[in-house]
């Protein structure tokens, strides 16, 4: 490569740098005096970088653009069936194209020292406490390890102690009697709060590592974070600590030191209600990389795939999707992604970002302390096709992101040109009363969806 190449330097020109870029040709010729070219001594025909196709689906991708109302968070939108990325998002972003002649010095410090970091992709490097979105890893968790079934049943008062310590329930006045479908529905924290007490937080790491929590999901991206799943083995390496029982019933609920990536939540959900089954996600596919002689598909199909298998029982699916199909569909917190017509389940999110004395202390200074949101929605609500999470940033409530991830769904059955009929109701789902949010280039096409060359800084 020449001194001065132009290069991929992030995002997706990064990592298919050689495929895109082509190889360089020259000429060695003999001149006269004058300049003027006598005689071609050799010379190389440059070779032109090939076209690469993502699996971003443009419909997708522009309703997940147009309907993200924050300043700063992610979407992700994945096909659980493949690893397919159909959408990804990252706020506040930047204009490439202010790199490809040659940015000036005044242009980058503007970007470097801006307090949003535009130049993280939060879709795969926001390492932030998943909150009540954890309750899914949470309660198959539970239900594989023989803790819960769907007859267990938890009394929230409105909090509870232990170990010493009270811990709160989002909603003071309490969920009365809950089993795992209105708890889920209602995010009520007790159930969970109990649910992590019995499951210990060894067996919860654990789990939480099976569904992908705490190391990088292998997409096909630069830099991607690997999000933390907290053990007292990590905090005695981490810190030189011993582990305090109270932190278990913190990390139940999706908060501690649990960190995850948008990403990362958008696989595991997608995972878990597809049976257990897994595909790393990707933004260009194993067939085009295989027309490209690319080496990582070499081999293997099923590694070139990224296929994994978590097995789990076809009760603890049923149960764990019902739940969630209650959260949109039957009173419960995420009432907001529903859509008539349309099997759309998912969970809502609210994660602090500091605890409430610090986050009084602080209120109205510089740094914006306000609980992150999360949603994760998907459809149908087992063995999905789309999966989308959305993180909004300081958004305070899962509720306010699930109309986003509904939007990009909604877009998903509209190219489809398909409205499914309205699903039967679940067997023995009860009916649950409205709650609030927990407190606690590309070209070409790919199938039948377009793609286009992404004006991305990210992607």
């Amino acid at each position: 490569m020449r001194l001065g190449a132009i290069v991929g330097k992030s995002g997706i020109e990064r990592q298919y740098d050689y495929i895109l870029r082509g190889e360089d040709g020259f000429r060695r010729v003999v001149v006269d005096s004058l300049g003027n070219e006598a005689a071609v001594l050799d010379e190389v025909l440059p070779v032109p970088g090939k076209d690469l196709r993502l699996t971003v689906d443009l419909d997708l991708q522009e309703a997940a653009e147009q309907n993200f109302l924050e300043d700063s968070g992610a979407i992700v939108a994945l096909d659980p069936h493949t690893g397919g990325v159909l959408a990804m998002v990252s706020r506040p972003s930047f204009d490439p194209n202010i790199f490809s002649t040659g940015i000036s010095n005044d242009a980058w410090n503007e970007i470097i020292n801006n307090e949003s970091n535009p130049l993280l992709n939060r879709a795969i490097q926001a390492q932030l406490a998943p909150g009540s979105v954890q309750k899914i890893l949470m309660a198959t968790a539970g239900l594989e390890a023989g803790i819960i079934d769907g007859n267990t049943t938890h009394y929230c008062p409105g909090g509870a102690t232990f170990y010493g310590r009270y811990f709160r329930c989002w909603n003071a006045r309490g969920h009365g009697g809950v089993n795992i479908i209105r708890a889920m529905a209602q995010s009520c924290d007790v159930f969970f709060y109990d649910l992590g007490r019995d499951l210990g937080i060894e067996k919860m790491a654990e789990y939480s590592s099976k569904f992908g929590l705490g190391k990088p999901t292998g997409i096909d991206l630069p830099n991607e974070a690997a999000g933390t799943v907290p053990s007292p083995e990590w905090k005695q390496r981490r810190f030189h600590e011993p582990w305090f029982p109270g932190e278990t019933i913190s990390v139940a609920i999706g908060q501690g030191a649990l960190t995850v990536t948008p990403l990362q939540l958008a696989y595991a959900v997608g995972g878990i209600t597809s049976g257990g089954v897994f595909y790393r996600p990707r933004l260009v596919s194993p067939a085009e990389l295989r027309q490209l002689d690319h080496p990582s598909v070499e081999g293997d199909e099923t590694q070139s795939l990224g296929r994994r298998e978590v097995p789990l029982a076809e009760s603890t699916v049923q149960l764990v999707t019902d739940a969630i199909y209650a959260v949109v569909n039957q009173g419960g917190t995420g009432g907001s992604a529903r859509v008539p017509g349309l099997d759309i389940t998912g969970k809502t999110g609210t994660a602090q970002v500091a605890s409430l004395q610090l986050a009084k202390a602080r209120k109205g200074g510089d740094v914006d302390l306000r609980d992150n949101g999360w949603f994760v929605g998907l459809a149908p609500r087992r063995n999905p096709e789309i999966v989308v999470a959305v993180l909004y940033e300081s958004g305070e409530h899962g509720a306010a992101a699930a109309p986003a991830a509904r939007e990009v769904i909604k877009a998903y059955y509209n190219k489809k040109k398909l409205t499914r009929p309205a699903p039967e109701e679940p067997a023995g789902t009860p009916e649950v009363t409205q709650a609030r949010p927990s407190a606690a280039p590309a070209v070409g096409a790919s199938g039948d969806r377009k793609s286009t060359r992404l004006n991305s800084s990210h992607t």
